[in-house]
């Protein structure tokens, strides 16, 4: 079951790129390239939409990290909660 987080970064992603993951039988191990059709130009204009909504940043080499095939949306997440939890913690 995703959480509520977790629902927040798919329905981000799902208005950026051009492939919505939300409908898939496992959203988070969608993989960018292969089944959302998406480029890095997608990638970059998915994460800067994802900054905006969480009030994060993510670094350059986070970004450089989702380049290329294979990488998933559980991948993002994986960058995206860390920075969540201090967010929190430091709140």
């Amino acid at each position: 079951m995703l959480t509520v987080q977790q629902q927040k970064m798919l329905t981000v992603m799902g208005t950026t790129l051009t492939v919505d993951p939300r409908p898939l039988a496992d959203p988070m191990a969608a993989r960018f390239a292969e089944d959302l059709q998406s480029d890095s130009l997608d990638i970059v204009g998915m994460v800067m939409d994802l900054e905006e909504a969480f009030g994060i940043r993510i670094s350059d080499p986070e970004l450089e990290s989702l380049e290329g095939e294979g990488v998933t949306v559980g991948k993002v997440w994986d960058i995206i909660a860390p920075k969540l939890s201090a967010e929190t913690s430091e709140g």
